[in-house]
């Protein structure tokens, strides 16, 4: 019986070190799979280079910083985490409104959302709102 015990638990320690491996594929805050891997400069001088990693869920990050946040991060932004800014389209004959958000925090601002086209200024935002939702189910 030791003997099948020692394989079980070598085959567990197997499989704990395949999990690890298996984990830099994937999203460290749901575990959506890697999407695209590539390597790319950190400064103009193509001297120091890092690797951008980019999951399913839409995280992505570069040199050791998050360019586009996961939605089950807990720091993911919220919708209040923008400001709507309005404009009237005085030449579009179809669109009359235009509405732009604005991150106001670090992680908002890192999220780049849809620019919203309307009738009305809040037919624009719900056009934002729609593109922050798409976001915010991706995982």
């Amino acid at each position: 019986m030791s003997e099948l015990q020692e394989q079980i638990e070598q085959t567990r320690e197997e499989l704990e070190y395949a999990k690890d491996e298996l984990a830099e594929y994937r999203c460290p805050y749901c575990e959506a799979p890697l999407s695209g891997r590539a390597d790319a400069p950190l400064d103009a001088n193509e001297r120091d280079w890092d690797v951008v990693e980019r999951f399913q869920c839409g995280y992505s990050h570069f040199g050791g910083q998050i360019q586009s946040p996961c939605p089950s991060d807990p720091k993911f932004p919220r919708f209040e985490d923008y400001e709507l800014r309005f404009s009237e389209l005085k030449t579009d004959p179809v669109w009359k409104w235009s509405c732009m958000a604005i991150g106001k925090t670090r992680m908002a601002k890192l999220l780049s959302l849809t620019h919203g086209l309307g009738r009305t200024q809040e037919e624009a935002a719900a056009h934002v709102k729609e593109s922050y939702e798409r976001y915010a189910k991706r995982s």
